[in-house]
């Protein structure tokens, strides 16, 4: 359930937006392998963790 209710309900919007802003940072080809496993509930956590990772590395603090 948690891949469908992060596909359809509006409380998980901002969720769909910061998935999709992180999936624009990279490259086209890893982007393309890297976004179906956001969708298989055994992917999604480690997977949000390695964007969130890599958004806290591109974006350092003051």
């Amino acid at each position: 359930m948690l891949s469908y209710n992060q596909a359809v309900l509006d409380e998980c919007e901002p969720w769909r937006i910061w998935l999709d802003q992180q999936l624009d940072l990279l490259p086209e080809p890893a982007a393309a392998a890297f976004a179906p496993n956001l969708g298989r509930v055994r992917n999604f956590w480690p997977d949000v963790i390695e964007l969130a990772a890599g958004a806290g590395a591109s974006h350092p603090g003051p």
